[in-house]
């Protein structure tokens, strides 16, 4: 009996490490994106074909005139024209958003694009300060979609969102889910679809 028993624990520890090669054989290596062809299919890019024009929604851009005092100019996409956009949809709520800001924020520092991180729930621009100051947001505007008006004309349907829009105002292409700020060719092959 004990013979019977070794033995079938041998054969199912053979199938067991036939099935793990077989399986990590066909999955791709870690780094094979690295070295390998990157896609748009891989970073969740869905292209927004034909592209079409962004709605003239207004949405309010703060900025700090004294010690918790702020300015709110209310400004719409097509006042960025002219410039390719990168309008980022997040929220104070959202674990992914929350970790993917920081990284969103030091790709940001780019004069080539309007980078626009606008959060889509109503917060006062005072505890977005906080969390920026706490989060060393430094190259972000505080950009506030308080009643989700654009995000809701725009189709936001989760968050993160990624949009990216054209220098004439148009939306090209757009990510649901994280980006990763932090990788170059991920991040190249994104920035030349707003070429």
């Amino acid at each position: 009996m004990k013979d019977k028993n070794f033995l079938v624990g041998v054969i199912i520890a053979i199938v067991l490490v036939s099935l793990y090669k077989c399986t990590s054989s066909t999955k791709p290596k870690q780094n094979q994106t690295e070295e390998g062809t990157l896609t748009l299919l891989d970073l969740n890019y869905i292209s927004t074909t034909p592209s079409k024009a962004t709605p003239g929604i207004s949405f309010s851009v703060y900025k700090q005139i004294a010690d918790g005092q702020f300015e709110e100019k209310q400004v719409k996409l097509e006042n960025y024209k002219g410039k390719p956009v990168i309008l980022h949809f997040w929220a104070t709520w959202c674990g992914p958003c929350m970790m993917e800001l920081p990284k969103y924020d030091a790709f940001a520092n780019n004069p080539d694009i309007h980078n626009i991180a606008i959060l889509s729930e109503n917060q006062p621009p005072q505890t977005i300060a906080m969390l920026y100051k706490k989060r060393s947001i430094a190259n972000l505007a505080i950009t506030i979609d308080a009643k989700m008006m654009l995000a809701q004309v725009m189709g936001v349907r989760g968050l993160p969102t990624t949009i990216f829009i054209d220098k004439e105002g148009n939306e090209i292409g757009r990510v649901v889910g994280m980006v990763e700020w932090d990788n170059k060719r991920a991040v190249n092959l994104l920035l030349t679809q707003l070429r």
